[in-house]
């Protein structure tokens, strides 16, 4: 997956889904807001055109279908929506970052956590990722472990220090952010 081969249909997308994904009262009503002709109609764009722009999400896996006719935003994706909202190298619109952080909570597991605690963590993930060199693109975004370790180094040698002054030290933040993201 390359950010940078995510065009502004790509994110209208995602965008679009991932609003959708969460605005219950519309399916409550019957209609299916996961849906290409919902996608279609809520932006503008063609059904051919949505089918075509999904294949590619799919295929850098940001969505997933999950029914006949229905798609959804993985983690992946609600990772990617959250740095490119954070770092703004994509527009990206508030409800839709805020459903990412909603996501990202539900399948990490950190629903005790704020929104504002996750945003950090991904800030965190960001800064990380920037001093150890590595693309958004080599993440595993499925669990909140796998994130952590990619933030590592391969040749860290833990010893006998603690893991949260390592990371600290490692990425060069507080310790006192690392402990608080550790809960």
């Amino acid at each position: 997956m390359r950010e940078d081969s995510l065009d502004s249909m790509h994110m209208l997308i995602l965008e679009t889904l991932i609003i959708s994904m969460f605005q219950l009262a519309l399916m409550q009503r019957g209609i299916n807001t996961l849906s290409l002709t919902y996608l279609s109609k809520t932006t503008g764009l063609s059904i051919a055109t949505i089918y075509r722009k999904v294949l590619e999400l799919m295929s850098m896996g940001l969505v997933e279908k999950v029914n006949r006719g229905q798609y959804v935003v993985t983690t992946r994706g609600a990772l990617l929506l959250s740095v490119a909202y954070l770092t703004g190298s994509i527009k990206v619109n508030d409800a839709a970052f805020k459903y990412a952080i909603i996501k990202l909570k539900e399948d990490w597991g950190l629903e005790d956590f704020n929104d504002d605690e996750v945003r950090e963590y991904i800030s965190l993930l960001i800064r990380g990722l920037i001093r150890l060199g590595r693309k958004i693109e080599d993440f595993c975004a499925n669990s909140l472990s796998r994130t952590v370790l990619a933030l590592l180094p391969d040749n860290l040698k833990i010893g006998s220090k603690p893991l949260d002054l390592v990371i600290s030290e490692t990425l060069n933040v507080p310790i006192e952010l690392v402990r608080r993201l550790r809960g």
